[in-house]
């Protein structure tokens, strides 16, 4: 194996499994561990972004499941590209990442049902406490009232027709 300086590191076993062995078990134990973290992340990623929608007078729980899903893809995705891009430094895939998750999220705001306008840490914190099913007077929802349902494409054609 060798470092920066060209020197070579040599690695000393004797036992039941090889050098290569054991480096290939520990390589396959750390891509494990990797998914495992990714996929617990993603889980996370779902409840994260219905709050990061919330903050933005968007309601992805309401919102269709494509829509639920692109929401917590593109907040995977930036987070991850951003914390590839802080450890490792900037490279294609890693911007690649970033730009797919923020042009996700743009569609995802475009795309979700519209709530109300009230300030964003009373509307998270209502979602938090509605969650934890916290007793209404605790929760301020009378500042984070949804907005009129959207009328679909249909309907206003009917409306435009009549």
């Amino acid at each position: 194996v060798g470092n920066e300086k060209d020197s070579s590191i040599g690695l000393v076993h004797s036992g039941k499994y090889s050098a290569q062995d054991m480096l290939l078990a520990e390589d396959s134990d750390s891509r494990f561990k990797a998914t495992v973290m990714r996929a617990i992340f993603f889980l996370w990623s779902i409840a994260a972004s219905r709050l990061v929608g919330v903050a933005f007078g968007r309601e992805i729980g309401d919102s269709s499941f494509s829509v639920k899903i692109e929401a917590a893809i593109s907040l995977f995705a930036v987070l991850i590209g951003w914390l590839w891009l802080s450890i490792w430094g900037s490279s294609v895939h890693t911007y690649a990442l970033i730009i797919t998750g923020l042009f996700l999220a743009h569609l995802s705001y475009n795309s979700a049902v519209k709530k109300g306008s009230g300030r964003w840490y009373i509307a998270v914190w209502s979602k938090i406490a509605k969650w934890a099913n916290l007793a209404p007077e605790m929760r301020q929802e009378d500042s984070y009232v949804p907005s009129p349902k959207r009328v679909d494409v249909d309907e206003r054609t009917k409306l435009l027709m009549s």
